[in-house]
C-alpha cells in the first residue's frame, strides 16, 4: 500500500523485481525463489528475505525509516554498510551523513495509514494530532493551553469525527471546524499525564 503523495518506479524482470520508491509504502511480499525482491530508496538498498515491511522515505527529509512487520530484511547503503532487520525491528538511515542504526523502540504506529490502527500510550495531544493529520489528511489545530496534555487510547479502523469526539470527551475539549482546520480547544492539563 502507497501512502498518499508517494510514488513508486518498478522493473519486473525473469530475475528479479526491482522498486524505487519516494515517500512511504507496505510491502508484503509473495515469495518467489526465482526473483528476488529489492527496493531503491535513494542511495539505500533493501533486499527482501520473505517478508512484510514499511518504508518512510520523504522526499525533503533526510531520514528513511524502515520497519519489519514479519519476516526479515536486509539494508545496504551505497558505502556497503549493511544490516539484518528481523519482525518488530526498526532502522533509520540517515541520508546525509550514511548512518545507519537500528532503533529499539518502535513507534507503533508506523503503518497506521495502512491499519487505521492507532496505539497512543500516554502520548503528547500534539503527537496524537500530528499523526491523524497525516493519516486522514486533515488539519487538526491546539490551542496553546493543551500543551501539557497527554492521552491514552487505541483507535481501531474509525472515523476522524468517532477519534476526535473520544479526545474531546476524555480531555474534556470543544471541537470547532473552521474552513479547512479543526480546532481542539479547552481549560488545558495540569498534569503531564492527564
Amino acid at each position: 500500500m502507497v501512502n498518499r503523495n508517494s510514488e513508486l518506479e518498478y522493473v519486473f524482470t525473469k530475475d528479479q523485481r526491482k522498486v524505487a520508491l519516494k515517500g512511504e509504502a507496505f510491502f508484503d511480499i509473495a515469495p518467489d525463489a526465482n526473483r528476488q525482491f529489492i527496493l531503491e530508496v535513494g542511495s539505500l538498498t533493501i533486499v527482501d528475505i520473505g517478508t512484510a515491511f514499511n518504508v518512510n522515505a520523504p522526499v525533503n527529509s533526510d531520514s528513511v525509516v524502515v520497519y519489519v512487520e514479519s519476516g526479515e530484511v536486509k539494508i545496504t547503503s551505497s558505502t556497503g554498510k549493511e544490516m539484518n532487520l528481523v519482525k518488530g525491528e526498526t532502522a533509520i538511515f540517515m541520508r546525509s551523513s550514511d548512518l545507519l542504526s537500528k532503533e529499539f523502540h518502535a513507534d507503533t504506529n508506523l503503518v497506521s495509514y495502512k491499519t487505521k490502527i492507532f496505539v497512543f500510550e500516554n502520548a503528547p495531544l500534539e503527537v496524537i494530532a500530528a499523526k491523524l493529520n497525516e493519516v486522514y489528511g486533515v488539519n487538526i489545530i491546539l490551542s496553546d493551553s493543551l500543551i501539557n496534555c497527554h492521552l491514552t487510547s487505541t483507535f481501531r479502523n474509525e472515523e476522524i469525527d468517532a477519534i476526535l469526539e473520544v479526545i474531546a470527551e476524555t480531555l474534556n475539549l470543544k471541537v470547532s471546524k473552521l474552513e479547512n482546520k479543526i480546532v481542539l480547544e479547552g481549560s488545558g492539563c495540569n498534569r503531564k499525564d492527564d
